[in-house]
């Protein structure tokens, strides 16, 4: 079967790369179409001289002429899928423009999460949301906040116990601000406690994640225990870190907790997709662990899903409080590779 042509919008920023690099021998996606700004308009990916990962740029990708962030251009591409890296004001309007025109929007970005009719996704997580795009050509589904995202996979594990309210502290690394980002001179030697929108995002996103899906409505009522987020910027590369203290309805041993985690599965339909771990869930039992250094990477098999595991450790129970700390790639599992997994179970599902 031949592969679906794609377009990525925002093709040269940090998560536009992100695409890239998680399309590149995708078995059921190839790239067909690149947006940026409308003056790069023309000339050739490679080049813009920005390619900023580890990873190498795709020959065939690196040739290919950019387009105007323009619904009519997009669609005149011949792409019925498009990956969006756009920055929030440029994808309001743009996003539903080339729903409109029958293109399956899969966005990374904050315009239309909190939209009755889209679905905001974590495949481990509410899976059964997809449901919302079901006979639609052209729709919009979206991946939540990077901290959100990492915050709501393990939140999905204990959750049937009874939740509350949550507090969390997030330490989150400077790819997060996307590139150039946070200049050297702010973030060197320094922490910086505040990320402009971040706890208001993680406030609302983790609730609708969480709520229960009405599947003869398509819709979501929100979950209602109360998510008090504090948002910190940490000199590190990639990787959110967070520290976690979940309110429960009533006390629950740290062992029991763990195993929770330890036994944590995909549902059926997931762990087919090409970029789902194995296990989207990875507890540490040493002291020290979760670590930027050791576990950002965390997913198998490497090949297509590292970077989608959010690892967790340093499970503690205070009568009704059980604290953890978890760590999740916040531009893999939290961003570009995560939409091109809510992509995969569309395209599972027939919705393509």
């Amino acid at each position: 079967m031949a592969k679906k042509k794609v377009a990525i919008l925002g093709a040269t920023g940090m998560v536009g790369q992100r695409f890239i690099e998680a399309l590149t021998d995708h078995p059921y996606f190839e790239v067909g179409a690149l947006v940026a700004s409308a003056k790069r308009e023309g000339g050739r990916y490679e080049d813009t001289g920005r390619w900023k990962l580890a990873s190498r740029l795709p020959e065939e990708v690196g040739k290919l002429a950019l387009i105007a962030p323009d619904a009519d251009k997009v669609a005149a591409s011949g792409v019925r899928i498009a990956f969006s890296a756009l920055p929030s004001d440029v994808a309001a309007g743009l996003e539903r423009d080339l729903a409109a025109k029958g293109i399956a929007v899969f966005s990374n970005t904050a315009s239309h999460r909190m939209d009755e009719d889209v679905p905001l996704l974590i495949p481990e997580v509410n899976h059964e949301t997809i449901g919302m795009v079901e006979n639609k050509k052209g729709f919009i589904v979206t991946n939540a906040n990077c901290s959100t995202t990492g915050l709501a996979v393990p939140l999905k594990v204990i959750q049937p116990l009874g939740i509350r309210r949550v507090f969390v502290a997030t330490y989150q690394a400077i790819s997060g601000a996307g590139y150039p980002g946070v200049p050297s001179l702010d973030i060197l030697a320094n922490v910086i406690p505040y990320i402009g929108k971040e706890e208001e995002k993680m406030q609302i996103e983790v609730k609708k994640i969480l709520g229960g899906y009405d599947p003869g409505s398509k819709t979501v009522k929100y979950a209602d225990f109360e998510v008090h987020p504090s948002c910190v910027r940490v000199p590190a590369v990639d990787g959110h870190l967070e520290a976690v203290e979940v309110e429960l309805t009533e006390r629950r041993s740290e062992r029991e907790i763990i195993e929770l985690f330890e036994g944590f599965e995909s549902p059926k339909e997931v762990r087919k997709l090409p970029t789902a771990p194995q296990k989207p869930v990875i507890y540490r039992r040493e002291p020290d662990r979760p670590q930027h250094r050791y576990d950002v990477d965390a997913g198998e098999p490497c090949d297509r899903a590292w970077g989608m595991a959010v690892s967790v450790g340093r499970v503690r129970v205070m009568g009704n409080f059980v604290r953890f700390i978890l760590l999740s790639h916040n531009t893999r599992r939290g961003a570009a590779p995560g939409s091109v997994l809510n992509a995969e179970l569309a395209y599972s599902r027939g919705y393509l």
